[in-house]
């Protein structure tokens, strides 16, 4: 289960995209390890993560992977503010595929530090800049068509960490009102989908275990209260 984000984690956050707060979920699925004891723990090299208890993130190694981000609007930003050591290194964080899982190792031991990178403006613009992102929010049809692909989402949503995530009430909480969550919500095409009754029936048809997942009272509270997934709301029909 270790190798899957670092290959294909980017694809989680859209298997879940028509039922909005499971956003949150892969997001537990890249930092949560999974133990019998319910103990969560950083290794050494995890917890280099962080710089304090408090959970202040510590910048990332002057000597690590740098992406070439030419090719979108965020090099522009990147240049006009802020300092290069600073937003280049958080923008690799969310650029360079398995450096999440890396680095938080599938551990959460810190709710703030968690909340602070999945709020960070440059971990969630890197990101959102990675090709695989951008392919898929190419348009409507194309996220539509990759959240119809069932194989990976039906494994996804029967892995217990997932389960458990579900039940984690302040991690919860934390990702589905993440700004990374805001993001993907407000892509032009996840707006069009949710917009779509007839697109999300179909997804939700392809996908009937987001169907169970649906009636969770965390899910569907968490949806009802958001603006952003007004939309979805209106496309399930609810009240």
């Amino acid at each position: 289960m270790e190798d899957t984000p670092k290959k294909s984690g980017w694809r989680i956050f859209f298997y879940l995209t028509p039922v909005y707060v499971l956003l949150a979920i892969p997001l537990v699925k890249w930092t949560m390890k999974n133990q019998s004891g319910g103990e969560v723990t950083l290794s050494k090299e995890e917890y280099n993560v962080f710089n304090s208890a408090e959970g202040e993130i510590k910048k990332a190694d002057p000597g690590q992977y740098k992406p070439q981000l030419t090719d979108n609007v965020y090099t522009l930003h990147y240049r006009s503010g802020g300092t290069k050591q600073g937003t280049q290194e958080e923008l690799d964080w969310g650029y360079q595929e398995g450096y999440l899982t890396q680095e938080v190792g599938k551990n959460l031991r810190n709710p703030k530090a968690i909340d602070e990178l999945f709020n960070n403006q440059w971990v969630v613009k890197g990101f959102m800049s990675r090709k695989t992102v951008r392919k898929t929010l190419l348009s409507r049809q194309a996220l539509q068509d990759f959240l119809e692909n069932t194989q990976a989402a039906d494994s996804f949503l029967t892995d217990p960490v997932v389960k458990s995530a579900l039940g984690n009430t302040q991690i919860f909480n934390i990702l589905a009102e993440s700004d990374l969550a805001k993001a993907l919500l407000a892509a032009g095409p996840v707006q069009e989908l949710m917009e779509d009754p007839e697109g999300v029936a179909s997804v939700l048809e392809s996908n009937p275990r987001l169907k169970a997942l649906l009636r969770n009272p965390r899910v569907k509270t968490a949806i009802l209260s958001n603006q952003q997934a007004a939309p979805l709301t209106r496309a399930l029909g609810w009240k």
